[in-house]
C-alpha cells in the first residue's frame, strides 16, 4: 500500500505519530541529561 503526503497529513494526530514511528528507518534518538554542575548525558537509541 502506498500513501502520499496528503493522505498521511489527513490521519488523526496520534495515529499519524504511531504510523510514522512504525516505519522502518524512522527510529527515535533520546538525549537524557542533568541540569546541574555535574554534566551527565546519556544517549538512548530505540530500535
Amino acid at each position: 500500500m502506498m500513501y502520499n503526503e496528503n493522505a498521511i497529513a489527513a490521519f488523526e494526530r496520534r495515529y499519524r505519530a504511531n504510523f510514522i514511528n512504525s516505519l522502518d528507518g524512522f527510529k527515535s534518538l533520546v538525549l537524557i541529561g542533568t541540569k546541574n554542575s555535574d554534566v551527565k548525558i546519556m544517549v538512548w537509541f530505540s530500535q
